[in-house]
């Protein structure tokens, strides 16, 4: 599991650093933590996903831990961010970026090995190895589920989309794809030719689906109250699974 954590105060570095060793020791954990003095030194080196979950100290002297958390959330919907703080001021703000969870300094021995449990029972419950494979400009590519954001049908070609925008054109059907992927109940068939990933789904509503890159997808007519009421069932089951957010 890739950690990082973010604070400009370098006793409070030290103390977190020794909670989440200790964390890893008790639990048998393979964990690689990344220790950061400012948000922007974490900018500077991030790419979506590259951590399981971001360790934010929210009052710092340069970039707070909310602008980060903003910056974080323009590229990336799905890392956990975890706010620590000295006080409660800025929950509205963790509810607004989508935190996690917000932990106080003052609490963070008893806290933050308590966040890292519901982490660790959240990943168990979501396996994630499996991966679509396919063949394209004569190279071969295993695309895991997770990284796919849709699929589409174009003329007798199919194009995968991964949520960093990337694009293939695999030499297979549509059809063959759909038939692998839509056995995953994270897929949906929106429209004749169109599968998402629900996980990329922003909002989906009347006749469109947004994706979380901004891209706007037709929804099928006849299908639509359907469609949507997959979609809302698949959100109620991750908020139940999740165990909610932030306490």
């Amino acid at each position: 599991m890739n950690i990082a954590l973010v604070d400009d105060i370098a006793l409070d570095r030290e103390a977190q650093e020794d909670i989440f060793l200790n964390y890893a020791a008790q639990n048998h954990l393979d964990l690689s933590l990344s220790l950061f003095s400012c948000a922007e030194d974490l900018l500077r080196d991030y790419r979506p996903r590259k951590y399981t979950v971001i360790f934010l100290d929210v009052f710092m002297d340069r970039m707070s831990g909310i602008k980060a958390a903003e910056r974080i959330r323009d590229v990336d919907d799905d890392t956990l961010l975890v706010f620590l703080t000295t006080s409660q001021e800025s929950q509205m703000d963790a509810i607004h970026w989508h935190v996690y969870d917000y932990i106080l300094k003052s609490d963070r021995e008893q806290a933050i090995p308590r966040v890292m449990d519901r982490i660790l029972k959240r990943s168990r419950k979501k396996p994630d190895g499996k991966r679509f494979s396919f063949s394209c400009n004569r190279q071969n590519y295993a695309v895991c589920y997770a990284d796919i954001a849709a699929i589409q049908a174009d003329g007798n070609n199919t194009v995968v989309k991964t949520g960093d925008r990337t694009e293939y054109r695999p030499r297979m059907t549509f059809s063959a794809a759909g038939e692998e992927l839509l056995q995953d109940n994270r897929f949906l068939e929106i429209n004749r030719g169109i599968i998402v990933n629900m996980d990329y789904i922003a909002d989906l509503t009347g006749s469109t689906c947004l994706l979380k890159d901004g891209e706007l997808l037709p929804v099928s007519l006849r299908n639509r109250k359907s469609i949507i009421g997959i979609w809302r069932s698949f959100l109620f089951a991750q908020a139940r699974n999740d165990g909610g957010g932030a306490e």
